[in-house]
Formats: structure tokens, C-alpha cells, sequence
């Protein structure tokens, strides 16, 4: 992760290896969706599409093997930015959908803050501005609740992207 940070994507990715051979060898299915996570949004930046979608697909098949409903959301996130990415809206949006549900109804609000703001991205992509802003305003609330900078920074530029949509541009700077 610190690697992933650091912008040293090759190496990261050198040690995620060296951790799926071990972990592989300990049998420890949990840390196993854990790399492949890893892997995906260290390659989602790279431009490398079909290796985040194989990444994220491998993260939620370990997460439900190991049995972790955490792992599994954390995963359907992965999967939805890989979907985005690809410019398939209406698969990106039911995967963040499905994540931020399963989060809420588990009562994970950080995670559900995380990806709230890709729904209302993908819902706006829909053609349903008014729900996308609906979940912006949301995702804001429930980010400063958590204390989830990135998620209410992420949730005010959507809702000042749609806000722009709607032709309402002094509520877009207000939202920012």
C-alpha cells in the first residue's frame, strides 16, 4: 500500500506477488482477496483495464471463499471501478450499488461513504441527474459523519459536475 502511494507501481506489484505465493501456500483465502484488490487499483491507474477487472474478479471469488462480507464489498467496489473505467455505466453502477447496500445493511459506513459518490457518478451517466444528486448530497453527509475526506471531497465534485448539468452554476460553486 505504501508503494501504491508512492507511485512505485512496479514494485508493488513485485511484492503483492511475493505475498500471493505466500499466502497462497498458507492457504489464507482472506489475504488472498486482499492482494488481488491491491493489484487492481494498482493497475486501474495504469491503464491496464483488463488485468483491474481480472484483479477485482479474483478479490470477490477469495472474499467469498473466505467468508468475509467486508472483503466482498470491498471487492464489488474494485469491480465497479473497473467497469467505469471501461465506459460500461450500467454495470459499474449496479456493482457500486450493490456494494454501498450490503454496506449500509451491515452498517459499514465508511465503506458505504467510499462508493456512494460512484453511484451518483453512474446514475448521472444514466440519464437520472436529480437521483445522482440526491446520492451526492448523501454521500457528503455520510463521508463528514465518518470522517472520509476523500469520499466528501469525491461527493462535492460530483454534485458540482451535476449542478453544472443542470445549468445551475452558482449552486456548483457552492458545492465545491
Amino acid at each position: 500500500a505504501a508503494l501504491r502511494a508512492t507511485d512505485e507501481a512496479g514494485a508493488a506489484l513485485a511484492r503483492l506477488a511475493e505475498a500471493e505465493q505466500a499466502a497462497a501456500r498458507a492457504g489464507l483465502a482472506g489475504e488472498l482477496s486482499r492482494i488481488h484488490h491491491m493489484r487492481g487499483n494498482i493497475l486501474f491507474p495504469q491503464g491496464d483495464l483488463a488485468g483491474c477487472l481480472r484483479a477485482h474478479r479474483a478479490a470477490l471469488d477469495w472474499a467469498r471463499q473466505a467468508g468475509s462480507p467486508g472483503l466482498e464489498l470491498q471487492a464489488l467496489g474494485g469491480l465497479g471501478d473497473a467497469h467505469y473505467a471501461q465506459g460500461r455505466m450500467r454495470t459499474a453502477h449496479d456493482h457500486f450499488s450493490r456494494c454501498v447496500d450490503g454496506a449500509r445493511a451491515r452498517r459499514l459506513d465508511r465503506e458505504a461513504a467510499a462508493n456512494l459518490p460512484m453511484v451518483a457518478v453512474t446514475r448521472l451517466y444514466l440519464g437520472d441527474p436529480a437521483g445522482a444528486l440526491a446520492d451526492a448530497g448523501e454521500a457528503a453527509r455520510l463521508a463528514a459523519g465518518v470522517r472520509h475526506p476523500r469520499a466528501e471531497m469525491l461527493a462535492a465534485l460530483v454534485a458540482h459536475d451535476v449542478l453544472l448539468e443542470l445549468d445551475r452554476p452558482g449552486e456548483a460553486v457552492e458545492a465545491l
